[in-house]
């Protein structure tokens, strides 16, 4: 059992370390895309400059100062795979370039930034250059926010160990090196004992025992590594397996370093003396304590961690799957507009309702705005939005479901009279909630609605009420349609279409830019789903381990009481009775760890508290087997006169 568990072990922590490499790098990538030295988020909410200024501006830029300054941009067709980079500088090439990635299911294009079109300016740019400083100077001038991000290699590692189940499960891994080499040192107990007698050195002996480890352990490192590699081979592009086979190298390295370290501190703390076996004593008597210390740790550390990275797979799932509603507005744009006083914006608002109104008579003008709490009555819907019927249109087909219509249902009679003060102000005429057409979700079904505070916030809603109006212009007053197009809750399907009426109706200095409202949405989901599955991989390492290290503990265990195991035994006592204290002490403890982190986890407002139990659950499930199968085993051994 224990040449069996060394194997595993040495397995589980090689397969560890290399899905903490392979995260490394495609965390690596996604901030230092294509060999990018640095990157920079930036956000042009405020700017006081046109997006078109501000293309020319990065450009400029980018030849001024030899700066190679690209823009991420998600692709709006397949956001959790897509990514496309979009070049400044006037000496980028026209003809857009396949890019290598990798993993083998990204895929995107190297263009220049003449070809941004509608894609959102805010978001992330990578750069290769002296680039933190000539951008600053720029966005302080221009009023543009700057986030310069940390991408240090050891930051990226952090950052890849803490945000995933990968740093926990590596501290569980790195265990088994002790529990193991505790397991192998009391498999090897007798002939070290005989090698004392003998007269050997105990330099001569941690050696031997040190070859014969390896002995059982490295074909299973090399073929692991092996079957590691062609591993990546298949799932990560062609031209990764160099970059894999470089990065994991030095973990490695440093793997052997720690394995060979440890087995020899474990070997010399449970060395035989000639005294020690006069007194027909065992030196592994001193690994009970120790290895008792490292299972607890070990189940702690699994209770504690579960409810962590289960929470933050849920929600990095959850925020991958809100963020895929955005392919709903994938074309769609909004505008952003700057004014430099009130009075040049109500100058302009009689101005951009025109713009509305002529979109809104070609189809092209949608309304998605969900009022905030505070001007909602209480009902039992949970939210409510007003929209166009172009919106409503756009919501059924990219959905592929229908709306319900709402009729006779007091609690939605009650919610929108509780909106005629409001519409009154909102609406041109004199106008009454009859005048709008009530709908609602079908059951199952999420309903994607813009909040009101700008930003490109997007708001699942299962059970909404839906105030939906034919026409929204004629319908609400511009003043009201103005505010609502500064918040990007009127957005267009057609950018190209906004483009000329904006040229047309004079809004060039007052509209700076045209964006796809669904870029920082989409790249955000992107980003999110990858997290998810690194969190879940970790969870399941994590589990794993705490297997190992239980069945490993039970056989060093089981060896400081192989007398007693012998004795009991051939006085025929059944194995439950045998191990009867041993279950009771071990159950209460894990049950007492349990409960510790249950209670910190509840008290710290963790969610999913209860995954706590899996750990003891799980430890217990496989505590009693082990235990039979270690028992069973040194029986035999004694048996044989072998311990």
């Amino acid at each position: 059992m224990i040449r069996f568990a060394v194997r595993i072990a040495a397995l589980l922590t090689l397969a560890v370390l290399m899905c903490v490499t392979d995260a490394y790098i495609r965390q690596q990538e996604n901030v230092l895309l294509q060999g990018a030295q640095g990157a920079v988020l930036l956000d042009l909410s405020d700017a006081t400059i046109t997006k078109q200024r501000a293309v020319e501006d990065l450009d400029a830029l980018s030849d001024q100062n030899g700066l190679h300054l690209a823009k991420v941009v998600a692709d709006k067709q397949d956001f959790l795979h897509g990514k496309n980079l979009y070049a400044f500088g006037k000496n980028t090439g026209t003809t857009p370039v396949q890019l290598g990635w990798y993993e083998r299911s990204t895929h995107g294009v190297l263009e220049s930034s003449s070809r941004l079109g509608d894609a959102d300016l805010n978001g992330m740019y990578v750069f290769r250059g002296d680039g933190p400083a000539a951008i600053s100077r720029w966005a302080q001038h221009n009023n543009v926010s700057v986030t310069v991000l940390d991408t240090r290699a050891q930051s990226i590692a952090e950052f890849t160990l803490l945000s995933s189940g990968y740093g926990v499960a590596l501290i569980c891994a790195l265990i088994l090196p002790l529990v193991s080499s505790m397991g192998w040192s009391v498999l090897s107990a007798h002939s070290k004992a005989l090698r004392v007698v003998a007269g050997q050195s105990r330099t001569a002996i941690i050696a031997a025992d040190i070859r014969s480890y390896l002995t059982v352990a490295a074909p299973v490192l090399v073929g692991g590594y092996v079957v590691g590699v062609i591993a990546a081979a298949l799932l990560r592009a062609d031209h990764a397996v160099t970059r894999f086979l470089w990065t994991s190298v030095p973990f490695l390295l440093a793997f052997l370093v720690l394995l060979v370290v440890t087995f020899a501190a474990m070997t010399l703390i449970a060395a035989p003396t000639a005294e020690v076996i006069a007194q027909r004593r065992s030196g592994i008597l001193a690994y009970r304590s120790l290895s008792e210390a490292l299972k607890l740790v070990a189940i702690a550390l699994t209770a504690v961690s579960l409810p962590i990275f289960a929470s933050a797979a849920m929600t990095s799932l959850g925020s991958s799957t809100n963020a895929s509603y955005w392919k709903v507005f994938g074309d769609d744009v909004s505008l952003r507009i700057l004014t430099t006083s009130e009075d040049s914006y109500q100058a302009a608002e009689l101005r951009l309702a025109q713009l509305v109104e002529r979109a809104e008579s070609s189809h092209e003008a949608l309304l998605n705005y969900r009022l905030t709490p505070e001007s909602v009555p209480a009902s039992d819907f949970d939210g409510l939005v007003l929209t166009n019927t172009a919106s409503l249109d756009q919501i059924r087909a990219a959905l592929g479901t229908d709306l319900e219509p709402v009729v006779g249902d007091s609690g939605a009679d009650a919610a929108v009279a509780g909106l005629s003060e409001n519409l009154s102000m909102w609406c041109a005429q004199a106008c009454s909630p009859d005048d709008c057409e009530l709908f609602t979700t079908a059951p199952d079904t999420a309903f994607p609605a813009l909040d009101s505070a700008g930003g490109a916030e997007l708001t699942l809603l299962h059970h909404p009420l839906v105030l939906n109006t034919d026409r929204m212009t004629g319908f609400y007053r511009p003043d009201f349609i103005g505010p609502l197009l500064t918040s990007g809750n009127i957005v267009f399907s057609s950018g190209a279409g906004v483009s000329r009426s904006v040229e047309e109706l004079g809004l060039g200095n007052v509209v700076l830019s045209i964006d796809r409202v669904a870029d920082t949405g989409l790249q955000q989901g992107q980003s999110d789903y990858e997290r998810a599955g690194a969190q879940i991989v970790g969870i399941v390492l994590l589990l794993m381990a705490l297997v190992l290290s239980s069945a490993i503990a039970a056989q060093v265990y089981i060896a400081t009481i192989a007398r007693r195991v012998f004795v009991c035994r051939c006085a025929g006592m059944a194995w439950p009775r045998v191990l009867e204290r041993r279950l009771l002490f071990e159950a209460a403890a894990v049950c007492v760890c349990a409960a510790l982190a249950f209670i910190w986890c509840t008290v710290q407002g963790i969610e999913y508290s209860w995954t706590v139990f899996v750990a003891p659950v799980l430890y217990l499930l496989i505590s009693y087997p082990a235990h039979v199968v270690a028992g069973q085993t040194m029986f035999d051994r004694s048996v044989l006169r072998k311990v």
